[in-house]
Order: structure tokens, then sequence, then C-alpha cells
């Protein structure tokens, strides 16, 4: 195949790519808007579940020369979530800072307490998110930087997803600028041990 053919389809299928995502995420944020997402809470180990995503998204840091790292575990952390939601939420965040890091970039993840919460914070050594963004980061299609100068654009929603998965298991989500350079995105969910520790399944709104 000649290589301009071969760029194309190069094109074409990293469009596609993008298309699917889009969908997916649409998708995703209706059944969490109109209730449809079912939750289905269980007693859950945070520095494992960390442990396990960093693993499995590294191939996505590779395609960015970034490395995931877990920089602090806290020891019997533990919360009452979903699972695969909890998946979910380190997915959009780890490809979040992988496409805005330097090549050959550390991301840092770190679990442990916080008034009463346990929270996970991921940290990259990207460019930072411009103040006059970060009240609005969460918000769908919201992006720090839609110029042609981004490494990849994303779809503007992976942010919003984590922000309405994390609310619906009674968490809160944030953003912290760092003194030197890049920023924290972090999320908060109860410890559970002012919980029941009895599973439960619900969708949102009950």
């Amino acid at each position: 195949m000649p290589e301009s053919a071969q760029r194309l389809l190069s094109i074409a299928e990293a469009n596609s790519d993008r298309l699917v995502r889009l969908v997916n995420d649409i998708l995703d944020l209706e059944k969490i808007e109109s209730g449809e997402m079912v939750f289905r809470n269980q007693m859950i180990e945070l520095n494992a579940v960390a442990e396990q995503a960093l693993t499995i998204n590294q191939a996505y840091g590779d395609q960015y020369g970034v490395r995931f790292k877990l920089t602090h575990q806290e020891p019997g952390a533990m919360v009452n979530a979903d699972r695969d939601r909890l998946d979910q939420v380190f997915a959009n965040l780890l490809s979040n800072a992988a496409k805005i890091s330097p090549r050959d970039g550390d991301v840092e993840v770190a679990v442990s307490r916080h008034n009463g919460m346990i929270r996970t914070a991921v940290t990259d050594h990207g460019p930072g998110i411009p103040e006059e963004f970060r009240d609005r980061i969460f918000e769908k299609f919201t992006q720090a930087d839609s110029s042609d100068a981004r490494r990849i654009k994303g779809t503007g929603f992976g942010l919003s997803i984590v922000k309405k998965i994390v609310e619906q298991m009674d968490g809160v989500v944030g953003c912290e600028p760092n003194t030197s350079e890049g920023t924290t995105i972090y999320f908060d969910l109860p410890d559970s041990r002012a919980r029941d520790p009895a599973g439960d399944a619900h969708t949102p709104g009950d």
C-alpha cells in the first residue's frame, strides 16, 4: 500500500476511535443523568484498586512516554463503592493526566485520609490549568487548552463523567494547582468506617 494511503488510513482510524470514545462518553452521561446507570456498591480496598488501575492503564501512558506511579498508600483505606465505576474514574483521570504531561514524565497517584474522607489524588507535571478554567474544569465540553497545540484532542467529557460517578458514590471531586507546575485532580469518598459495612446496589436518585 502506498505511504500516502497508509497515512490516510491511520488518520481515519484515529478519527474513528475518537468518535467511538465520544459516543460512549455521551451514552454514559445520559445514563447517569437519567438514573439508568446502576451502581453496585461493595466494600473495596482502595490501595489495591489504585495499584491495579496503574498497571492496567500503563499501556496508555506508554503512548505518551509517561509513567504512572503510586507514591502513597493509606493503610486500611476502605470505601463503599462500585468497582467498575472506580475503574472508569481511574482510567479517565490517568488518561487525562497522560495527555497533558511532558514526555518522559511521571503521573503520581496518592491515597490518603483527608477531613474524614479517603482521598485519591492524581498529579501531573504538565503546563497547569489556567485560573479562569478551574471553576469549569468538570463541566461538559470544557478543556483547559482547546488549541491546535494539544498533542491529542479529547472529547471534553472525561472529567465531567468522573464528577458525576464520584458524586453518585457520595463523594466529591476537586482540582488543585501545584506550586511549581502541573495540576492535582482528586476525588474524595467517605471512609467506610463511618458507613454501614453491608454492600448495596442502587441507581442514581435512590
